[in-house]
């Protein structure tokens, strides 16, 4: 007895980020789920800032797959990075930038 093969896509780490409803404080930043996630942290931080600032941190459940940034600087460049928990690992990161508008 033979069987086609099984097809699809198994996605254990998080993918396409995007940035989105960017207004000159605020903005969204969402990903497709990763399976097995227990958790995500994003980090980001200005990247043509006219001072040194903080890098930011957002923690979000397993669950979530878009979190809005406030209190960002106007008209200014920012840098993302997504890092995939599993239990307490950080396995995984991605990658982004988005502009607040002016």
């Amino acid at each position: 007895m033979s069987s086609e093969p099984l097809t699809g896509r198994e996605t254990t780490s998080a993918t396409n980020m995007t940035v989105y409803d960017e207004t000159s404080t605020t903005m969204r930043v969402s990903w497709e789920e990763a399976n097995g996630a227990t958790g995500y942290i994003l980090l980001y931080k200005p990247i043509n800032s006219s001072e040194p600032q903080p890098v930011g941190e957002v923690h979000a459940g397993g669950d979530v797959t878009n979190v809005l940034l406030e209190n960002l600087i106007p008209n200014t460049a920012y840098a993302f990075r997504l890092y995939v928990l599993r239990r307490e690992d950080a396995i995984q990161r991605l990658e982004g930038t988005g502009v607040t508008r002016a």
